[in-house]
């Protein structure tokens, strides 16, 4: 059984972002694009990730869930 997993569900959206130097900055992630300067169109698609861990007040396995919106 995997302690981690995500989970990819069926939704997106559409964000403009500002890129410089070829660089830009969308949730907390860096990522490269096509355009030197200037405004572009970024498609991100929803996830859930599960992870599990052992809470040491009762010693039994939890799973954490939280939702990231992940750039395509």
């Amino acid at each position: 059984m995997e302690d981690y997993q995500e989970i990819k569900l069926n939704k997106f959206r559409k964000v403009i972002v500002f890129s410089f130097f070829f660089i830009s900055f969308l949730s907390g992630e860096l990522f490269f694009t096509k355009e030197f300067c200037g405004f572009i169109r970024v498609v991100q698609q929803k996830i859930k990730i599960r992870q599990q861990y052992l809470n040491e007040y009762n010693y039994r396995l939890q799973w954490v869930k939280q939702y990231k919106w992940r750039t395509i």
